[in-house]
């Protein structure tokens, strides 16, 4: 691609993503802070487009109008998940700001979820859903599923990961406060926090 098809493609996609942002939040690209130079970065917008149409998607399969998201949400999500490339960490950013448009689900979304997500490696994701999958096929609902609790070392075979690197992870997802450890009959358990359960829903589409 020469140049100017280059060029070309990076104003559409400054248009797509202004006409996004002005939808979400009632404010064109350059109002919000200088957010245009910002977002100039070729492979930046390339991978806003995609989170952007993975937004939309979701947003008219259901018949959802979006509803204004919280700049304290809208701005550091966009920023973040700019920089992002891995395909699944791409489709969690895209869940929590679907659902930050969703005037019945972003009720319980709160801005400290973005700056959550930021810290999270797609293996602690992985893990988290495991969790939060586990806890919803074991209770039905109206039941506390936040009191799921599962073995550590069951949790670290099941993603076949040696003491340290399991360690570090479960640390990480404790300094967040998503996770909490303690022993049970001389066991060493994990169980998610009520935090941690908010923030996982709204990472998902399901």
């Amino acid at each position: 691609m020469g140049e100017t098809e280059n060029k070309i493609e990076l104003v559409q996609a400054i248009k797509e993503m202004s006409t996004f942002i002005n939808k979400l939040c009632g404010h064109s690209l350059e109002q919000i802070g200088g957010m245009a130079g910002d977002y100039l970065g070729y492979l930046r917008l390339k991978r806003l487009i995609q989170i952007k149409n993975r937004v939309e998607f979701v947003l008219n399969e259901n018949d959802i109008e979006p509803s204004k998201i919280d700049l304290k949400i809208l701005i550091p999500a966009l920023n973040y998940s700019s920089l992002e490339d891995n395909e699944k960490m791409q489709e969690k950013w895209a869940a929590l700001l679907a659902n930050s448009s969703n005037f019945e689900r972003s009720k319980g979304i709160k801005p400290i979820f973005v700056e959550i997500l930021n810290q999270l490696t797609p293996k602690e994701v992985s893990i988290l859903d495991c969790i939060y999958e586990k806890a919803c096929k074991e209770f039905s609902p109206g039941h506390r599923v936040n009191s799921y609790k599962i073995g550590f070392y069951d949790l670290r075979n099941e993603f076949n990961l040696n003491n340290e690197d399991y360690n570090i992870i479960v640390n990480n997802l404790s300094r967040l406060s998503i996770l909490e450890t303690y022993k049970l009959s001389g066991k060493n358990v994990i169980k998610l926090t009520h935090l941690g359960f908010a923030f996982i829903k709204s990472c998902r589409f399901n």
